[in-house]
């Protein structure tokens, strides 16, 4: 059974960084620019193995409801937030909000398929 992604990202210039790391890994991935998106009630919420929130497209005042809101909806998939190293408070806000694992864009960028394929537990906050 093929597992998903769920991309939550509005810069369509990075999607196909994400989309060949998912490939190589073997997942499906989904992408989308808000959490009420149609695409998402489309998936199975049990295939869904990393949620991935891209920060440049998330308001800093609703990042702790946006991670609610995935741990709910998709119980088995871990929390990777990724933004730019220079926007400190997004990368505090997604660290104190929950994210299981939060990376500056360039880590991210280095290496993505090692972090979308990562064990849940290796949380490197």
């Amino acid at each position: 059974m093929q597992t998903a992604i769920v991309f939550l990202s509005k810069d369509i210039f990075f999607w196909p960084v994400v989309k060949a790391a998912a490939q190589e890994i073997n997942s499906q991935l989904v992408i989308v620019s808000r959490q009420d998106d149609p695409k998402l009630s489309a998936i199975g919420n049990e295939l869904v193995n990393t949620c991935l929130i891209d920060l440049a497209a998330v308001e800093v005042a609703s990042m702790a409801s946006l991670v609610e809101w995935f741990r709910k909806s998709f119980p088995n998939a871990r929390i990777v937030a990724f933004g730019s190293h220079v926007h400190e408070a997004r990368l505090a806000c997604a660290v104190e909000s929950g994210c299981d694992l939060v990376l500056s864009r360039g880590q991210f960028s280095a290496n993505p398929i090692a972090f979308l394929q990562s064990n849940p537990t290796d949380s490197v906050n």
